[in-house]
């Protein structure tokens, strides 16, 4: 799974949109990926979708894990420390997994 961020032309500010560098990209999708992680971290999930409850096993055991708390993908970290950048291009940043 993966979130794109593209630059399409449409009316924004045509000057800006035309100094965008690759640097100016990652930046945006290193900006990006902050804001998930620490949205997610606190259980907040992304607008207009609920994050499905945990089963009854699962809770039992994050609870053992790390303690009660809201859905917010951390028992093990990897997941939330796995998201990155991983595709930038002149006119956009993909952020996700590099699964193998």
């Amino acid at each position: 799974m993966s979130v794109t961020i593209r630059r399409t032309g449409l009316p924004l500010d045509l000057a800006l949109a035309n100094v965008m560098t690759v640097d100016d990209w990652r930046a945006v999708g290193d900006m990006a990926k902050i804001r998930i992680v620490e949205r997610t971290k606190r259980g907040v999930p992304p607008a207009g979708v609920s994050w499905p409850p945990y089963s009854e096993a699962y809770a039992k055991r994050k609870a053992a894990a790390v303690g009660a708390g809201p859905v917010n993908l951390t028992v093990s970290g990897e997941m939330l420390n796995g998201l990155q950048v991983t595709d930038i291009t002149p006119t956009s940043v993909t952020i996700g997994w590099d699964i193998p």
